[in-house]
């Protein structure tokens, strides 16, 4: 008697298509969450430059402006804005923040202005050391600032570090001031 046989998969062919497809499911599912965390990953690191590159331009726009450049230490730096206000810039004490003191033009009142959202991205570091501040009544080297940072952020309980320098050269010429006042026009 012979054997009939019938369309279709045996049991053993079945068995393998289902676990070459589980493995392929499985290898897609794991490409997808890999893919995923990356992307949360550069999401951070990218809100994290962006806060330092907007703490960076303030504060590189109002020093260019200022006169009177001042080291009070390696970590604060102080200046006259273009509008008389007396500006100090340095870390502040309770937070890794960057902090803007401001005193206004003819009041003893100091304002506090932080420059970044800690959860952003933190100060972990900063230093100023200026070169060519006014030392004699006339001054031939035009004055300047350079800022060394290092701004961290956290992603998932581990800490990135991201260091940041630049030199801010007063767009005023020193000499300028000692002829009486910076000069008009642009």
């Amino acid at each position: 008697m012979q054997k009939k046989s019938y369309p279709g998969f045996t049991l053993i062919e079945t068995l393998v298509s289902v676990a070459i497809f589980t493995l392929a499911v499985s290898l897609g599912t794991l490409v997808i969450i890999s893919m995923n965390q990356a992307a949360g990953r550069v999401r951070v690191r990218d809100q994290a430059i962006q806060s330092i590159y907007y703490v960076m331009d303030t504060v590189s726009r109002s020093v260019r402006t200022g006169t009177q450049y001042e080291s009070v230490s390696p970590e604060t730096f102080s200046y006259i804005d273009q509008k008389g206000d007396a500006i100090e810039l340095s870390k502040s004490t309770s937070a890794e923040q960057l902090v803007m003191y401001m005193t206004p033009l003819g009041s003893t009142v100091k304002k506090a202005e932080p420059l970044h959202d800690v959860y952003a991205v933190k100060l972990i570091a900063i230093q100023f050391k200026l070169k060519g501040a006014a030392k004699a009544p006339i001054d031939s080297e035009q004055p300047s600032v350079a800022i060394t940072a290092q701004f961290g952020y956290e992603y998932r309980g581990k800490q990135f570090i991201i260091p940041i320098q630049t030199t801010l050269t007063q767009r005023y010429i020193d000499i300028g001031s000692a002829l009486g006042g910076l000069p008009t026009g642009g």
